[in-house]
């Protein structure tokens, strides 16, 4: 007997220009994947074939959230083990 276990990870990356960078991310993915975004809701979503990416917009921050079956979604195993690098532009 099998059964599902769905998985939630989630991040919050500091930035300025959240939505921004929520509607760039959604926009390159969907090459690869079905991606939606809502200016007017500030959120979006990424549609893997075993997992979604939620992304939401905050206060100076892009939330992320995704959710998968662990045992067999390749895209959790590579947000798991995936090491995140944000910088900002620098300031004069």
């Amino acid at each position: 007997m099998t059964t599902d276990t769905t998985d939630i990870s989630t991040a919050t990356v500091t930035t300025e220009r959240p939505g921004r960078y929520a509607k760039q991310l959604v926009s390159h993915m969907s090459r690869k994947a079905q991606g939606t975004w809502s200016d007017k809701a500030a959120e979006g979503t990424i549609t893997f074939t075993d997992a979604e990416l939620t992304l939401t917009t905050g206060e100076g921050a892009l939330l992320l959230s995704l959710s998968a079956d662990s045992e067999s979604s390749s895209a959790w195993r590579t947000w798991s083990d995936a090491t995140w690098c944000v910088s900002a532009p620098a300031t004069s």
